[in-house]
């Protein structure tokens, strides 16, 4: 039976009001795990706050520290999962620490890491999965490292690897689901390869593919999570297929027209329309949709106006409005919205991150 492990983190560029920032000072880029919080000032220093099981705050200990701790400098990007975390510096080299049971930190070994380690040099973007890394380099290369049960590194096998290995060229963007994997290249075809148990591949749902197939073609921008997947199509079409989370179809449905960019969460999603309006639609059990309850929609619902970026995570939501607000919804475990750390409540309507 395959092992079955789930995502618990994903990627946002977002304001932390807890550390004091203004929205000009988050400068590139910032990542929330389940329980683990990193991100980059406008001075390139990258910081982290939470729990630091495997060492994934990266502060050279494996203690919990509710105050951001200084990790880095000259940091650009990062992402994280639920147990490790991935950052590029400017220079373009690649650092990883946290968990590396499965080699998902490709420095050659599978030992966890409390602070980081170089892994790559000239990268110019990293798709942390469940227990993979997907890494594009600046001369359009894509590699991938990690955990390999359903074929999620595209490279032929089932074998985990904890060393970089080249995948394909002639790469633009990528996006890592929880055992899936996606590829978009510089002619607009989108590739896929991994788990398919729920179609996530756009083949028929069933067994798992170990090298990358073609998915479609004329698509501008992709997003994956869990065990669904997210396009963009050139003349502004959104594309869903994957798991059918109340709304999501397990066959590849156009969910809405004129979407300049989208994001997948764990069970739900949201997408920007050239207009500025932010529409989201899937799971609602934990307000994540905006919508000012709980109720369950079949179909996209139009969340706010002025929308100017989107990024969905397990149960919670994130936009920033034209303006440089941030806005945020969902459910607040254990303060992970930052908006009070000491209440678990559901949050169904969007409110600002106070800034000073």
């Amino acid at each position: 039976m395959k092992r079955r492990m789930l995502s618990t983190a994903l990627a946002l560029a977002l304001t932390m009001a807890v550390l004091g920032y203004s929205a000009q000072e988050v400068r590139a880029d910032a990542a929330l795990g389940s329980s683990h919080t990193m991100a980059i000032k406008d001075d390139g220093t990258l910081w982290a706050w939470g729990r630091n099981y495997y060492g994934k705050l990266g502060d050279g200990t494996d203690q919990d520290n509710f105050d951001a701790v200084f990790v880095m400098g000259d940091a650009a990007k990062t992402a994280v999962s639920g147990t490790f975390s991935l950052a590029i510096k400017t220079d373009g080299t690649l650092w990883a620490w946290g968990n590396n049971r499965f080699g998902q930190l490709g420095d050659g070994t599978n030992e966890d890491r409390n602070a980081p380690v170089m892994i790559m040099e000239n990268v110019e973007a990293v798709s942390a999965g469940g227990y993979h890394v997907l890494v594009l380099k600046d001369d359009g290369t894509l590699w991938a490292f990690g955990w390999n049960e359903y074929g999620q590194l595209g490279l032929g096998t089932e074998e985990d690897g904890n060393t970089p290995a080249r995948v394909m060229e002639d790469v633009a963007a990528i996006a890592a689901g929880q055992a899936h994997s996606l590829a978009l290249k510089t002619d607009g075809t989108l590739w896929g390869w991994g788990d398919n148990s729920l179609g996530q591949l756009e083949a028929a749902p069933g067994e798992p593919v170990n090298v990358p197939i073609r998915i479609m073609e004329g698509v501008s921008a992709v997003s994956a999570r869990g065990q669904h997947s997210i396009a963009i199509t050139n003349d502004g079409g959104l594309w869903a297929w994957g798991r059918a989370y109340y709304g999501f179809a397990g066959e590849r449905v156009n969910v809405l027209e004129d979407a300049v960019k989208a994001s997948a969460g764990k069970n739900h999603a949201a997408a920007i329309l050239s207009d500025g309006t932010l529409w989201a639609w899937g799971s609602n059990l934990d307000a994540q949709l905006g919508t000012g309850g709980t109720e369950m929609v079949s179909g996209p619902v139009m969340v706010m106006d002025g929308a100017a970026n989107i990024w969905a995570g397990d149960d919670y939501t994130i936009a920033e409005k034209e303006d440089g607000t941030l806005w945020i919804w969902g459910y607040n475990r254990d303060g992970i919205m930052l908006l009070d750390p000491a209440a678990n409540y559901l949050q169904a309507v969007p409110v600002e991150l106070g800034l000073n």
